[in-house]
């Protein structure tokens, strides 16, 4: 897993595999089992829950 810059109040679950984390993630949380999983820029309280495979979070996501 890589976790890029600025990252603040950010929960990693479990079990991620493979997954990027760019920059400027405020108070995500990412639940459990994330497979391939790309969280690009931007990404401000957003849940990601569990069993995600192969997903793309782009840009600019808030409270999805």
């Amino acid at each position: 897993t890589i976790h890029d810059s600025n990252e603040v109040g950010t929960i990693h679950d479990s079990n991620e595999v493979g997954t990027i984390h760019d920059s400027n993630e405020v108070g995500t949380i990412h639940d459990s089992n994330e497979v391939g999983t790309i969280h690009d820029s931007n990404e401000v309280g957003t849940i990601h829950d569990s069993n995600e495979v192969g997903t793309i979070h782009d840009s600019n996501e808030s409270d999805v």
